[in-house]
């Protein structure tokens, strides 16, 4: 079988080109996934990457966690829904994939780049946006539709690794948990003797940006939108973390989901735990169920 890397073309996106020309050390890596993964890509996988790196790079890295984890994949035609539909024993799971873009600069909500010298604000509430609108591309009615038709877990992976500086951690809470709960200014908590203070966040229903976009902070906390079972998320293109494919992979599981998600896939577990009209989140180590 032929590596993904074996012919490039002036057309090739900027990402496929730096991978090819300056990563050439993750190259074997990415070709032993293209390799396993290849009998249940579309036909246009291969002629697609060249021009989406990351989004099928997503794809490609999704189809291997799922077949380490020895679930059967469906083939699928150039215009299947959805991305990976997976079965192992009497488990199935509908999953879409999505690599969301920065806005436009005219729409007035494009994450900004940092500048290396000067102190800025960081604008989370733009990268919550760009979470949301992906979560919404992949929540429509015709796959609503779909969901119902089966019954069965639905489950929408999110990569943000085209948003500027998506590598970084700002802040004490990730985007992914900002974007789906309803987060709002950090608090203090005073103990009963008044000599000490543990933080918290208060709760925030909707922010109201000046474009008139509202960021709903409820998908994860109420029941508009039960037929998401569960979101996975990452910031990184691509995982080369000691041989361990889901590292800095996480999953998400919907608490008001209609369909339940019993498995982790061997990713960690972000969870949100309410107390006094405040939430904290903690991870459960990663482990196959």
């Amino acid at each position: 079988m032929k590596s993904l890397f074996e012919k490039s073309s002036k057309n090739d996106d900027v990402e496929y080109l730096n991978a090819r020309n300056y990563f050439k050390p993750a190259l074997p890596l990415i070709d032993e996934f293209w390799f396993k993964y290849a009998p249940y890509a579309d036909a246009k996988f291969e002629s697609q990457i060249h021009k989406q790196f990351l989004s099928r790079i997503w794809e490609l890295w999704l189809g291997n966690i799922f077949l380490s984890q020895s679930f059967q994949l469906q083939e699928k035609n150039d215009t299947a829904w959805p991305d990976f539909y997976l079965q192992k024993n009497n488990s199935k799971y509908y999953v879409e994939a999505i690599c969301p873009d920065n806005a436009s600069e005219e729409s007035g909500n494009q994450v900004p780049d940092l500048n290396p010298v000067f102190m800025q604000e960081i604008k989370s509430d733009l990268y919550e946006l760009r979470i949301q609108k992906a979560v919404f591309e992949k929540y429509s009615k015709k796959n609503i539709k779909e969901i119902e038709k089966l019954s069965i877990p639905y489950i929408i992976a999110i990569n943000v690794c085209k948003l500027p500086f998506s590598r970084f951690s700002f802040g004490d809470i990730p985007w992914i948990i900002k974007a789906i709960y309803p987060i709002g200014p950090e608090v203090a908590i005073l103990n009963e003797k008044r000599d000490s203070f543990t933080t918290a966040r208060k709760i925030r229903r909707i922010n109201t940006r000046k474009t008139g976009y509202e960021l709903d902070k409820c998908i994860f906390s109420s029941s508009n939108y039960s037929l998401i079972s569960a979101i996975i998320y990452t910031a990184n293109k691509i995982s080369l973390g000691d041989g361990e494919i889901t590292k800095d992979v996480f999953i998400i599981k919907n608490p008001y989901a209609k369909y339940k998600c019993e498995e982790n896939f061997g990713m960690n577990e972000m969870v949100v735990d309410y107390c006094n009209k405040s939430f904290r989140y903690h991870i459960i180590e990663r482990g196959s169920n």
